[in-house]
Order: C-alpha cells, then sequence, then structure tokens
C-alpha cells in the first residue's frame, strides 16, 4: 500500500513578545504559502512581565539575552528549525545574544527591515516604536551606515506614543482613542520623512499608508515574509 510522505521543509519557530505582534507575524508567514502548504509553526510567550521589567532597565546583555536563549532552546525542542522574534525593542540584545552559540539561528528583524528600506529607496524615515526603540536608536547607526536620515518624535512626543503602546495597544484595548491620538503625533512629522517606520509590532493595528498619508514600513509584516521566504529556500 503506497503511504504519503510529507515533503521535508524546514519549521519555523515564533519567539512571541506581544500577542498582537506574533499573531501579525504567523498570518503573514502562512499568508504566504499556498492552502494547505503551510510550515509547521511553534510558538513560545515567555512572560511579558519580566521582559518589560528588562527593558525598564535596559538589561539587554543580561536578562532579555537570558529570556531571548531560554525561548530558543524551547523552540527548538518544540521542532523549529530557525526563530524570528517579531519584536523591535529586544533586538538591542542582538548583539549579545550572538556571542552565545544559539540553539537554532535567529533571525534579526533590523537587518531585515534595513534591506527592505534601501530596497525602496527611501532617504528620511519616521520611527515610531517604544521609547527605547526611538530614543535610544535602535535603527540609528544601521540608518546612517546606509545613507537614511533617522527621524524620531521629540521627547514628550516618545513618551506619549510608548503610553499608548502600552496602555492600549498592548492590551488591546480603547484601540480607537488610541489611534486617533497617535495620528495626531504622526501628523506632526509628515513633512519631515518620506516613510514611516512603524518599530513596533503593535504600529500596524492602528497605522498604515492610508491614513497616514505616507507609505509605511510594517516591520512585523516585513519580518514574517522573510521568515516565510527563508523556508522556502532552504526547504
Amino acid at each position: 500500500m503506497n503511504k504519503l510522505v510529507p515533503r521535508p521543509k524546514n519549521s519555523i519557530g515564533i519567539l512571541a513578545v506581544t500577542a498582537p505582534g506574533a499573531v501579525m507575524c504567523y498570518e503573514e508567514i502562512i499568508k504566504a504559502f499556498p492552502a494547505g502548504d503551510n510550515p509547521t509553526v511553534v510558538m513560545v510567550h515567555p512572560e511579558f512581565k519580566r521582559l518589560h521589567a528588562a527593558f525598564e532597565v535596559q538589561d539587554y546583555e543580561g536578562e532579555v539575552t537570558k529570556i531571548v536563549l531560554e525561548t530558543l532552546s524551547q523552540l527548538k525542542a518544540a521542532g523549529a528549525t530557525f526563530a524570528v522574534m517579531p519584536s523591535n525593542t529586544p533586538h538591542f540584545a542582538m548583539p549579545a545574544i550572538l556571542k552565545h552559540e544559539l540553539p537554532i539561528p535567529l533571525l534579526d528583524l533590523t537587518e531585515v527591515v534595513i534591506e527592505h528600506i534601501k530596497q525602496q529607496h527611501y532617504r528620511r524615515v519616521l520611527v515610531l516604536g517604544t521609547v527605547w526603540t526611538m530614543h535610544g536608536g535602535l535603527y540609528r547607526e544601521k540608518f546612517a551606515k546606509a545613507n537614511i536620515e533617522h527621524v524620531v518624535p521629540n521627547d514628550k512626543d516618545q513618551a506619549e506614543v510608548q503610553r499608548l503602546i502600552l496602555d492600549y495597544f498592548i492590551p488591546m484595548k480603547n484601540i480607537e482613542a488610541g489611534q486617533k491620538q497617535l495620528l495626531d503625533i504622526v501628523a506632526r512629522y509628515q513633512d519631515a520623512a518620506d516613510a514611516i517606520a512603524l518599530a513596533c509590532t503593535e504600529l500596524p493595528m492602528v497605522l498604515n499608508e492610508h491614513n497616514c498619508g505616507k507609505p509605511v514600513i510594517d516591520t512585523t509584516r516585513i519580518l514574517g515574509k522573510a521568515a516565510a521566504a527563508l523556508c522556502k529556500t532552504q526547504s
């Protein structure tokens, strides 16, 4: 009797930081494959409270790196052959993470985003995200190397964007009210950039090229597409 033998395919691990970002990344991965021919996708979501506390004190080399390595091991045990982390802020830890022998490879979101920006020939990019991502300059050095102007809101507006992310978008509460306030901030910087980087994985829930009036760089979905492409290449 003939037996069906499944075609070998990479298994993608998602290291979830927040639920909205992880879900959007997962959806983008699945959309990239014909119906019924998707790869195995496994997800592990470490405790957000623990990660957030590490972000607050910018303990990227210590606690954030430890959490990421622990979670990569769990993803490997679940069958993942490589992983993505659909969240911008923990990528501050990538230099420290890469000093370790990783259980499975971890695709660098920032590298994927920079490549997308270069392909689109954007020259001035408004970066929106957490205070750590904006003020800490997660993308600043890489922008400079690529001759891209790094634009961020002023300190007051950065604090307000952070509040909206934590109070409205991550818990997915009062999203419409948060969206209105965020669009008011975006409007103040529209003329300063030719594209807007949604450098927080919750922002695509409320911002898009139509309501922003500018092209948007959806870091969450760009990462999902890159993961799917890598999976197809290596399968």
